[in-house]
């Protein structure tokens, strides 16, 4: 298994174990970008540990760009399966992204409650 897209892949498992090894560079150069992937791939089938690791390589921009907004949901994926560390990592990703989270979903839920509200507010002053 030298790369992502060897026959042997597709198993959270073997991408997990295999992500570990290039993390460490145990038996194989140390390489984040391809741990990275790795992680990612078993992330996406819903492995729990790689989840939290995407959102760890994604804190710190190891083999990927430094992202506090992908790491917040990587760790929220991994907290929401019960992973010890997953909700402590998502405070300290907010608080890394300036204390805000933008999630556009809550962001335009947010909107829909202030317009919601103001309209109301408009509809009680024409009104009276």
């Amino acid at each position: 298994m030298n790369n992502v897209n060897s026959v042997n892949y597709g198993k959270p498992e073997t991408l997990f174990a295999q992500g570990v090894r290039y993390y460490n560079g145990n038996g194989v150069a140390r390489n984040y970008t391809e741990a990275f992937k790795c992680f990612l791939k078993a992330a996406e089938q819903g492995h729990v540990s790689s989840q939290f690791n995407v959102g760890i390589m994604y804190y710190n921009g190891l083999g990927t760009n430094q992202n506090y907004a992908a790491a917040f949901m990587w760790f929220r994926r991994a907290a929401k399966q019960g992973h010890p560390e997953a909700k402590r990592m998502m405070k300290e990703s907010v608080c890394a992204n300036n204390g805000f989270h933008w999630d556009p979903v809550v962001v335009a839920k947010f909107i829909g409650v202030v317009l919601g509200v103001l309209a109301g507010i408009f509809v009680v002053i024409a009104f009276f």
